[in-house]
């Protein structure tokens, strides 16, 4: 066995980084935690590819939603301009002090449409749809209201399911923190 002496975890950090870039993952078999648990290091590659496997999820379970049914009362959004090609994912690793990251998002560009009350550009279809809505200020019934599909939740579930690896989800949206609760 190699001992190696570093001076701060930086040190640590940036000399187990290079030998997951170089794909010596042998480096890592007698690494421990301070309870003598093995220590599972996640390279980039690694994040990035469950970041875009995660987006691949939920992409899925917008899919299913947009097949469920066809609008009686509307023309969707033509691709690929609607919510069906928004969910994206960074494709660059990011770092917050001891944390690394990779942001999934709904482009703005995409994501917004017009209210069928007031034809103004107001309502975020990520949210409407993933969480539901009440609205009885619209004549038509099928409007009153919507339960939403939970795609999001649905997509995370999805993920989880084969994960091999321990990596968090964390929200930055305040009107996604409660599935930090749920999940």
């Amino acid at each position: 066995m190699v001992k190696f002496k570093f001076r701060n975890i930086n040190e640590i950090q940036k000399y187990y980084q290079d030998q997951i870039n170089k794909g010596n993952q042998s480096a890592f078999k007698d690494i421990k935690d301070k309870n003598g648990k093995p220590l599972e290091i996640i390279s980039d590659k690694i994040l990035l590819d469950e970041a875009e496997r995660l987006r691949k999820c939920v992409q899925q379970h917008i899919d299913d939603y947009y097949s469920s049914y066809e609008p009686e009362y509307y023309i969707r959004t033509a691709r690929p301009y609607g919510l069906r090609d928004a969910f994206t994912a960074q494709t660059s690793v990011q770092y917050d002090g001891n944390k690394k990251y990779i942001g999934l998002y709904f482009d703005d560009s995409k994501s917004w449409g017009k209210s069928l009350v007031t034809g103004e550009l107001n309502g975020y279809k990520p949210y409407l749809i993933n969480f539901g809505f009440k609205d009885t200020s619209y004549i038509n019934p099928h409007f009153h209201g919507y339960r939403g599909y939970r795609f999001i939740e649905k997509g995370i579930l999805d993920w989880k399911r084969d994960l091999k690896y321990h990596i968090d989800i964390e929200f930055s949206d305040s009107s996604l923190e409660f599935l930090n609760r749920i999940l």
